[in-house]
């Protein structure tokens, strides 16, 4: 069974998601890659589906060449939502779902065998943590 890593991305063009993509395709990920968009143009979503990611994306606007979603949200809320709702149409086909921010992470070795390492004893779950308190988040 192969795993799976997804991003969430809003507004950014390719450059500013560059360094997680091209470290992902680099690190010896040999699983699905998956992106969902926010407000992406159609630029950005080529580069993904040419460099072999899934991508799920919400209402297309061919005029502005873009995928829209609403302007006032909470990326670092409602992504959860849309996270389960893209997984539950996988049916469980992964043995590990992998979800990263984007803009600012890069794997510098293949997840998957990190967990391999991490995940012991029957847990089922791995969370990292910056060190922030929810609470004190403008979000």
């Amino acid at each position: 069974m192969k795993d799976i890593v997804v991003g969430c991305i809003t507004g950014y063009d390719f450059e500013k998601i560059k360094p997680w993509v091209n470290s992902l395709d680099t690190c010896g990920f040999t699983g699905t890659k998956a992106m969902i968009c926010y407000n992406v143009d159609y630029e950005t979503t080529e580069e993904l589906v040419k460099r072999g990611y899934t991508i799920f994306a919400f209402k297309k606007n061919d005029t502005a060449r873009r995928f829209e979603y609403k302007d006032n949200f909470s990326i670092v809320v409602e992504r959860f939502y849309h996270l389960w709702y893209f997984l539950k149409g996988l049916k469980g086909q992964y043995r590990n779902i992998i979800t990263t921010d984007v803009k600012d992470v890069v794997f510098q070795t293949n997840p998957s065998l990190f967990l391999e390492r991490v995940i012991k004893d029957g847990k089922k779950i791995n969370v990292a943590c910056e060190s922030i308190r929810y609470n004190d988040e403008d979000w």
